[in-house]
């Protein structure tokens, strides 16, 4: 009997041994109690290495990215140019004169509103073809010039004098925030007289100063500053 309860314990004890080495569980004295590695840093080296190629792929794009703007201003510019110069034709086709201040009437040659240095506002034409007669104390319901009280023109307002589109000084100003140059024939030929670009053939000339805002009166018109200038209908 006692052989037998011995013999019964052995095999019990070797079938528990067995069922702990076949466990999928590993023993505890084989569990490790180390973290687990961490994964490698960046040298230094290898820092330097990304900045450096960073810095030369913004080298690369920044300049596209500002020509890709500049282009896009100039569009702008042609887009604005376009439409007013519309503007001017159906106002002709209206009242069968340009959108001038009797004084540029009088003379009977053509006149420039815009040029710099000047204080012949294009505002002097927006305000007509905007019906806003601000100039005029008291104001009338409509400009005088515009006596219908039509809008011709609709363009982006801005809130100030050196900002794209129409300031509250009634200037228009293209995407460089520079009046355009607006040229009527006045004396009804349908030609314009600019004083930079001579004898045009169309009633209306509009031009901007470009992304250098200057021009040279004295010089050819595809050299120096007046290189980049924006011509309407070009």
């Amino acid at each position: 009997m006692k052989r037998s309860l011995s013999s019964a314990i052995t095999h019990g004890r070797s079938n528990t041994l067995n069922a702990l080495s076949n466990s999928n569980q590993p023993p505890m004295n084989h569990i490790s109690l180390q973290p687990p590695p961490r994964a490698r840093a960046f040298t230094l080296v290898e820092m330097l290495v990304v900045i450096a190629i960073i810095g030369i792929l913004a080298g690369l794009l920044l300049p596209a990215l500002a020509k890709a703007k500049e282009k896009a201003k100039v569009a702008a510019a042609r887009s604005d140019m376009a439409s007013l110069t519309a503007a001017l034709t159906q106002y002709e086709a209206d009242y069968s004169r340009f959108p001038a201040t009797t004084f540029a009437e009088a003379g009977g040659v053509d006149f420039t509103y815009g040029l710099p240095n000047l204080t012949n506002s294009n505002s002097h034409v927006m305000t007509i073809l905007l019906d806003r007669p601000i100039f005029i104390n008291p104001q009338p319901p409509h400009h005088p010039r515009n006596p219908r009280g039509t809008v011709y023109f609709n363009a982006k307002e801005s809130g100030n004098t050196n900002s794209p589109g129409i300031g509250p000084d009634l200037e228009f100003r293209d995407p460089w925030g520079r009046p355009y140059i607006i040229t009527l024939d006045l004396n009804y030929d349908n030609k314009t007289v600019d004083g930079l670009y001579g004898t045009n053939n169309a009633p209306v000339f509009i031009w901007s100063l470009g992304p250098d805002g200057a021009a040279d009166f004295s010089a050819p018109v595809l050299e120096g500053v007046n290189r980049d200038n924006i011509l309407g209908g070009k």
